[in-house]
């Protein structure tokens, strides 16, 4: 059965729009159902018990950690200047929305997301 699609920027800094996965989760969710696994970056990175839930939902050796796992590739430098309220006020107002909708579609929270606009 033919899923829906919807047209996305490719512009490499249309970084607000491509935020709003809830425009972009529907048509997967339609043909995959409940067999989508959906990770949320800020909830993987270097936690093991991600990656091997992710392996036990593909079928895979769930013993097997990725030598890769603790090491960052392109690490940016940290940054040291912290994020001004204005900054984060914008960030709600243009994600908050968005957050709620994907945590709907994905029927659950992810804390990760309002601890970086709170």
């Amino acid at each position: 059965r033919p899923v829906s699609t919807m047209a996305t920027s490719v512009s490499p800094y249309d970084y607000v729009e491509r935020g709003h996965y809830h425009h972009y989760l529907p048509p997967f969710l339609e043909r995959f159902g409940p067999r989508m696994h959906v990770l949320i970056f800020e909830e993987t990175v270097g936690r093991v018990q991600a990656v091997q839930h992710l392996y036990r939902a593909l079928g895979v050796d769930p013993g097997f950690v990725p030598p890769s796992l603790q090491h960052r590739v392109n690490a940016a430098p940290a940054a040291n200047d912290p994020v001004r309220d204005e900054v984060r006020k914008r960030l709600r107002a243009i994600f908050g929305p968005s957050i709620a909708a994907t945590e709907h579609l994905l029927g659950r929270a992810v804390p990760a997301w309002h601890d970086q606009v709170q």
